[in-house]
């Protein structure tokens, strides 16, 4: 190939691929260096929330904020949820409960569990179950944004993947010192998008 200065060169005419490279100048090093394209996408953090909705007597509960209603009494109640990993998906960060109790101080035991699978595949081709652990309220009507102790790992979730999430609070566990019901608002997933 003949030497031709880089404003002579022809136009590519596409979007890049992954394996396209591109001149840069490194001028700590003054002398010019390739870089694939993947290394020059700006990743940046986004949050996708997933609402509970509560239920009384099979009609949706009229209160201001919808909750799924996690009470005081009762033996690993429970909570799903499913959404569609967003188009924009790099990798996974993490997936946080939002919760408020009326409870002043104690711990909650709480798990969250994870099937997925793209179009295709078993909704069960990916499972994530991490044991039942503790944590700790903020105070009496605050919102708690928690990952579980035993957070969800999600290795092999990737972008278009259909994701099944499962909240579930066992109250009457000897762990479980919160002495009040939870109502949970949702649940926060975060994750690295492409820009």
């Amino acid at each position: 190939m003949a030497d031709k200065k880089i404003s002579e060169l022809t136009a590519l005419g596409a979007t890049p691929d992954d394996a396209d490279v591109f001149a840069v100048v490194d001028t700590s090093a003054g002398e010019t260096k390739k870089v694939a394209f993947p290394n020059l996408k700006k990743q940046t953090e986004r949050y996708l929330f997933l609402p509970a909705y509560g239920y009384t007597d099979g009609a949706l509960a009229a209160v201001v904020v919808y909750s799924s209603h996690l009470s005081v009494d009762a033996a690993l109640k429970m909570s799903a949820f499913t959404f569609r990993v967003p188009s924009d998906f790099v990798s996974f960060v993490s997936m946080k409960a939002v919760w408020i109790s009326s409870a002043a101080s104690g711990n909650m035991c709480w798990l969250l569990n994870a099937n997925y699978g793209a179009s295709g595949e078993s909704f069960m081709a990916h499972s994530d179950y991490p044991p039942i652990a503790v944590t700790a309220t903020g105070g009496s009507g605050i919102i708690n944004v928690q990952e579980p102790a035993n957070a969800l790992a999600l290795a092999n979730i990737a972008k278009g993947d259909y994701c099944g999430i499962v909240f579930g609070r066992d109250a009457i566990n000897a762990a479980d010192t919160l002495d009040a019901s939870v109502y949970l608002l949702g649940l926060l997933f975060t994750y690295l998008a492409e820009q």
